[in-house]
């Protein structure tokens, strides 16, 4: 039985998707010097935040059984916002079209770990990746401008999700896929 101090379940974008990212952002960032920008190995969409995980095994065995019942699904990267909101954000990010797919499976998978002692997110599910953080609320009107309303990088098919650890550190959270779990038909 495998403890993971702290997880997540994501979807993690295939390379020609990061690279897209990274080409979108690197002359945003030079622009706004007051956001941290999030590194490459923590680009991923989350479906659940689920914190300590007591028995990964029994975890990945309950939500790959019900994503296994899942068909896998295309969509892409576009626009940005910020949360709270673009006037006084604490967070970048870049959207997911369509989100309704990505919001069906993280559905799929909070039903699946809800049996588990796993408690649902109270908040709607807003499918994003992030990108930046701040330390404090700040406008981000001009990176979202940047990025622009188009899309960022090809479309792609989620074929699996990744059960992430991530560990804490003075340098930022390092997050290591434990797993992947397949998506293989509805």
């Amino acid at each position: 039985m495998t403890r993971l101090e702290r997880a997540f379940l994501a979807v993690v974008p295939p390379p020609a998707v990061l690279d897209a990212i990274d080409q979108r952002l690197e002359p945003i960032a030079a622009t706004e010097p007051r956001l941290r920008w999030l590194p490459r190995p923590q680009w991923h969409v989350t479906l659940q935040f689920l914190g300590t995980v007591d028995d990964a095994e029994a975890l990945a065995a309950a939500a790959g059984a019900a994503l296994a019942r899942r068909a896998p699904f295309t969509h892409q990267l576009a626009a940005a916002g910020g949360f709270p909101s673009t006037r006084r954000a604490t967070v970048l990010w870049i959207g997911v079209e369509p989100d309704q797919a990505l919001a069906d499976l993280a559905a799929t998978v909070t039903a699946a770990t809800t049996a588990l002692g796993h408690v649902p997110e109270p908040r709607r599910y807003h499918p994003h990746l992030s990108v930046a953080r701040a330390a404090r609320p700040r406008p981000v009107t001009r990176a979202v401008e940047a990025i622009g309303p188009e899309p960022v990088g090809p479309a792609w098919t989620v074929t699996e999700v990744a059960l992430v650890r991530s560990d804490l550190r003075p340098e930022g959270a390092l997050h290591t896929p434990w797993c992947q779990l397949a998506l293989e038909n509805a």
